[in-house]
């Protein structure tokens, strides 16, 4: 079988390969394209497609667009807008480029080899089984995420937790069986709503205010005094 390095395209139809024998491609160059949308399964399921390299039009990626390419390791883009499960079932997908993300859909990296998550400055929803089972997840910057869907970090391994001043809601199982949640830093000026199940499956040592004030709030909202015992102040 003829091994390929690199393989160019200029264009693109929903579903693309999905009737298509799987070849031994290295890498997937798309940097010519003029679309800034790639469409729904472009690349679905495709094997042995070692490394993305998009067009700086590129903005917006459609539903399934690279799930289950189990082999992808790196996708040099610089995105908008990545659709319904994108890259879900990537587990050699070890890092991204968020900087400029302004949604990500439902499940878009989940069961994915992603490491680190730091959100760009104009992210403010996470969809829910965004980073489901993403086990090798273990750092997370929220920074100006306002919201947390359901079972978005879900089986993550995270063990420290930082809720920016921007935090706003954390749904129900959002950190649900982080197990190695150990430490959760809380700097929202408003306790931030959050659910019976939110931390569910989670084993919390604490909870680290530089506040005092910040403190009592959180201690007297309905909804987070039953983490009192474990709320800690820190200058």
């Amino acid at each position: 079988m003829i091994q390929l390095k690199t393989i160019k395209f200029n264009s693109f139809k929903t579903g693309f390969f999905k009737d298509h024998e799987p070849l031994l491609w290295y890498n997937i160059d798309i940097s010519r394209m003029k679309n800034q949308s790639l469409p729904d399964a472009t690349f679905e399921g495709l094997k042995n497609a070692y490394t993305v390299l998009c067009s700086p039009f590129l903005k917006n990626i459609g539903d399934r667009a690279f799930a289950s390419c189990g082999d992808i390791t790196r996708v040099d883009a610089n995105l908008e807008y990545i659709g319904n499960e994108s890259f879900a079932f990537c587990s050699s997908l070890k890092s991204f480029n968020f900087k400029n993300v302004k949604f990500i859909d439902d499940g878009a990296f989940r069961f994915s080899g992603i490491e680190e998550f730091e959100a760009g400055s104009n992210l403010a929803v996470l969809k829910k089984n965004c980073f489901e089972c993403c086990t090798n997840l273990k750092k997370v910057y929220l920074n100006k995420v306002e919201v947390v869907e359901e079972k978005t970090f879900s089986g993550a391994n995270i063990s420290l937790l930082e809720l920016t001043e921007n935090i706003k809601e954390l749904k129900n199982y959002s950190f649900e069986s982080c197990i190695f949640l150990n430490t959760v830093i809380c700097r929202s000026k408003t306790p931030p709503k959050i659910y019976q199940d939110t931390f569910i499956g989670c084993h919390i040592k604490k909870f680290i205010f530089n506040n005092k004030g910040l403190m009592n709030k959180y201690a007297h909202d309905s909804n987070w005094k039953k983490y009192k015992k474990l709320f800690i102040y820190q200058e």
